[in-house]
């Protein structure tokens, strides 16, 4: 019995991935801090609350991906930077009000998901994150956007909507690599001329009602809109207007 109990130990101890998601667990289970070799962590669609025994998941030193989606939990602890390996994390779907500053100390993070919360403001410490591709901050409680998120220069997917956001910083700009950007569902009356600096765009959607399709012209990096059924008055947008020439990827704006 011993020799089996051993067995069974040594090759649980040895798995990479494991998930727990819809066990109606409250707390995470002491047992998953053991596995030395764990990766990936699926905790989704659970009853959590609290993610404070998060600080034993330090011995996990190779977890680099904690799905959280689908719970209760009100607040991330400060602790959450002993997680040094972590590079996705998705707490979607839960009961957040903020964010802690110390969030962004996980310097390795490239996947972050915190839509689908009650969130009011994001740290400036956004920008501490050199490596982030993945953000996305929907369905929240946004007016504002730190400048500082604009110096994530390798930010390739950027999800903002459905927030109270009424201005977009110029600075969107920066971001070089960024291939969508939405931002549709928000108080937006205008975009600024330096979305166009953005080579790789592909498509973005300001909703406001009715549909106007515009055009980024890949080539030059420029939006122009094209000659459509539909007219614009009193819009302030902030790019120029032309026909659609040449093969462009589609943006999308539904504007009142």
């Amino acid at each position: 019995p011993h020799i089996i109990y051993f067995t069974e130990h040594f090759l649980f101890n040895f798995h990479t991935s494991l998930e727990l998601s819809g066990c109606d667990l409250e707390r995470i289970p002491s047992a998953v801090f053991s596995l030395n070799n764990l990766q990936e962590l699926d905790l989704k669609e659970n009853k959590l609350c609290t993610v404070e025994e998060i600080l034993s998941l330090q011995h996990c030193r190779r977890l680099v991906t904690l799905r959280l989606w689908h719970n209760k939990i009100t607040y991330i602890p400060d602790h959450i930077t002993k997680l040094h390996t972590l590079e996705t994390l998705d707490i979607s779907f839960n009961k957040l009000k903020k964010l802690p500053s110390r969030l962004f100390y996980c310097t390795r993070l490239r996947h972050l998901d915190i839509s689908h919360n009650q969130i009011t403001s994001i740290p400036s410490e956004v920008n501490i994150l050199p490596g982030l591709q993945f953000f996305s901050a929907a369905f929240n409680s946004l007016e504002s956007l730190p400048e500082e998120l604009f110096s994530c220069k390798r930010i390739k997917t950027l999800v903002l909507s459905n927030n109270r956001l009424s201005y977009l910083s110029p600075k969107v700009g920066n971001l070089a690599q960024l291939v969508r950007l939405d931002i549709k569902g928000n108080q937006l009356d205008s975009l600024p001329l330096e979305i166009g600096e953005c080579p790789l765009l592909r498509c973005t959607g300001l909703i406001r009602s009715g549909n106007v399709y515009c055009c980024l012209t890949t080539d030059v990096g420029m939006f122009q809109v094209g000659s459509w059924s539909q007219e614009l008055h009193d819009i302030p947008v902030a790019f120029s207007y032309g026909d659609v020439d040449g093969e462009g990827a589609v943006l999308v704006l539904d504007v009142h």
